[in-house]
């Protein structure tokens, strides 16, 4: 299991329930299987959505960015496919963040340079994995 992969368990476990949508993208985008408790979670959900003991889909995903502007939304994104991008690379830190600038440039993804893509790498790193030494 992954260092992201456990995060995600032990945070919807602590009561982040955005983590559960999280997993399912991951592991999709992984192109691996869910894992038991991903399966049981939705389990879970699919019986209280037939029984009707769930008002909406944010009783089970948790409200969507709650409180964040689209602005909020668009770094998010952003940022995810930003780490995502330079974790598969292996170029050394700081030239991956060029190299990867460049290329989602080409795909038409406006990033930014350089600095903004190692900010929104750090931005991820910190707020999933905690402090980084840069």
């Amino acid at each position: 299991m992954s260092d992201y992969e456990s995060l995600l368990k032990r945070s919807f476990e602590a009561g982040d329930r955005h983590d559960l949508i999280r997993a399912i993208g991951y592991y999709l985008d992984e192109k691996k299987p869910l894992p038991e408790w991903v399966e049981t979670e939705l389990a879970i959900a699919a019986f209280d959505f037939e029984i009707r003991l769930i008002k909406s889909w944010d009783d089970i995903f948790g409200k969507p960015f709650p409180g964040k502007s689209r602005k909020g939304l668009r770094k998010q994104m952003s940022s995810y496919l930003v780490w995502k991008r330079v974790r598969e690379h292996k170029s050394p830190i700081p030239e991956v963040f060029v190299v990867v600038a460049e290329e989602l440039k080409r795909e038409g993804h406006s990033v930014g340079k350089a600095s903004t893509v190692r900010d929104l790498y750090y931005f991820i790193e910190r707020r999933w994995f905690g402090p980084v030494k840069d």
